[in-house]
This record gives structure tokens, sequence and C-alpha cells, in this order.
């Protein structure tokens, strides 16, 4: 694979990738997080969410939810 092609490459799997990296903000800290699954479950690093209350997830398009 040439330079174009491997820069092609991975501009696609930072596009397709992108929508799955969200932010979790707690009391404290604010990490990024996956989802993980269709579903809706997050993966984060677990000083990331402390005991999980008042988390507030912000998705790739900008829409926040707790």
């Amino acid at each position: 694979m040439d330079s174009q092609g491997l820069s092609e490459a991975l501009a696609s799997a930072v596009e397709a990738a992108g929508a799955s990296v969200v932010r979790v903000d707690g009391r404290c800290v604010g990490a990024s997080a996956v989802v993980w699954s269709a579903d809706g479950a997050v993966v984060t690093a677990s000083h990331a969410i402390g005991r999980g209350e008042g988390l507030t997830v912000t998705l790739a398009d900008g829409r926040a939810v707790e």
C-alpha cells in the first residue's frame, strides 16, 4: 500500500470509529469512552465514573444524556 492509500484507509477508520467515541463527565473527572453495543453500553475507565452518580455522556453528535 502506498502512502496515499494508507492515508485514505486511516482517514476511513477514524471516521468510522469516531461515531462510537463519547465523553463521560462525572462529579470530578471527565474521560473518553466507547459505545460498546447497540443497546448503549459504554466502556470507560473505572476512575472516570467513580460511584456512577450524576454522570453525563456526550455523544459524537453533541447530544448529552444522563
